[in-house]
């Protein structure tokens, strides 16, 4: 998700003032053309703290109390609260005079910033023009200033209350997906190296007798169970994991039930973090590194075979 504010605005009133109210101009005028929240010949839009807070997560919930409480001392918002209950004490913003010519890039004097009764006047042909070029189904022009950030015709998201929803769906700008797509995609083969250097290591087990892996399809549970345990702790973790199997004689089936681990077993997330804290560690004795079926000790040669391991979706591993 890309955020964006003018860098004009930001150096004058500070990045979050110009985030906030960017996002609140957009609402404003959002409202305005639905012809929704209407009141004491303004447009409004409304939200919490609290939702702002979830809406910008790298903002307190003070930083976010004191942008706009700045905005309103400058003269750039008004506040409100139109709420239907006395109890409900979320505000309500609306942009003043100021604040649209901030907004829209016009200057402004100090005698019009001091004049309410121009104020009113300017509202009113707002309002006119407004109704004239500003309908649910157009574009809307907003701040055609230079931007810090990557530009993106994406507004920033609103948390709406409003019993009935905006059903109208955003839409991303195509630099954003195509950058989404090529980070998915280097995410995806990084994944595959690091699934395909585990399953690597664990086919090194035989030679302690842990069965090794001949398929894994991108399909399967195994492999859903070891892409999790990857991005759950990482890739470096899991191979320290199967170096604690390798080290774990219960693991290797010297237990009372001969019971041996299987891959299957290992990427299970109730059991994964066992192994790893060194759970199944020996706690003494003596450490052969064998493993012993019917008297009979497994050698590396019985499972290698030709070395071979098929991953489905991606080709053969060596």
């Amino acid at each position: 998700m890309i955020h964006s504010f003018d860098i004009d605005i930001a150096e004058k009133y500070g990045v979050f003032e110009a985030i906030l109210l960017n996002n609140i101009f957009y609402w404003v005028e959002h409202n305005r053309a639905n012809s929704k929240h209407f009141y004491e010949g303004r447009y409004w839009t409304y939200n919490s703290i609290g939702a702002y807070v979830e809406l910008f997560p790298y903002m307190s919930k003070g930083k976010i109390e004191r942008a706009l409480k700045h905005l309103e001392d400058e003269g750039v918002l008004v506040t409100g609260n139109f709420n239907k209950l006395q109890t409900d004490r979320t505000k309500w913003y609306s942009l003043t005079e100021k604040g649209y010519s901030i907004v829209k890039n016009e200057e402004i004097s100090d005698e019009n910033e001091e004049d309410s009764s121009q104020e009113e006047e300017y509202k009113s042909d707002m309002d006119v023009q407004n109704e004239k070029c500003i309908s649910q189904n157009q574009e809307m022009d907003f701040s055609k200033s230079s931007n810090a950030f990557l530009k993106s015709e994406q507004p920033l998201p609103y948390i709406n209350t409003d019993s009935k929803p905006d059903n109208k769906p955003l839409t991303e700008s195509k630099d954003s997906v195509c950058r989404t797509e090529v980070r998915r995609q280097s995410q995806d083969s990084e994944c595959s190296q690091d699934i395909k250097d585990i399953v690597d290591k664990w086919n090194q087990l035989v030679e302690v007798g842990i069965n090794p892996v001949y398929k894994l399809s991108p399909t399967s549970k195994r492999y859903k169970n070891l892409k999790a345990r990857i991005r759950q702790y990482s890739a470096d973790d899991v191979k320290r994991a199967i170096e604690e199997v390798r080290e774990s004689s219960f693991l290797q089936g010297k237990n009372k039930n001969g019971w041996t681990i299987t891959f299957d077993w290992f990427v299970l997330p109730n059991n994964f973090p066992k192994v790893l804290e060194g759970n199944y560690a020996n706690k003494g004795g003596n450490k052969d590194g064998g493993h012993k079926t019917s008297g009979k000790p497994y050698h590396a040669g019985d499972y290698l075979g030709t070395g071979k391991v098929t991953f489905e979706g991606f080709g053969d591993m060596q």
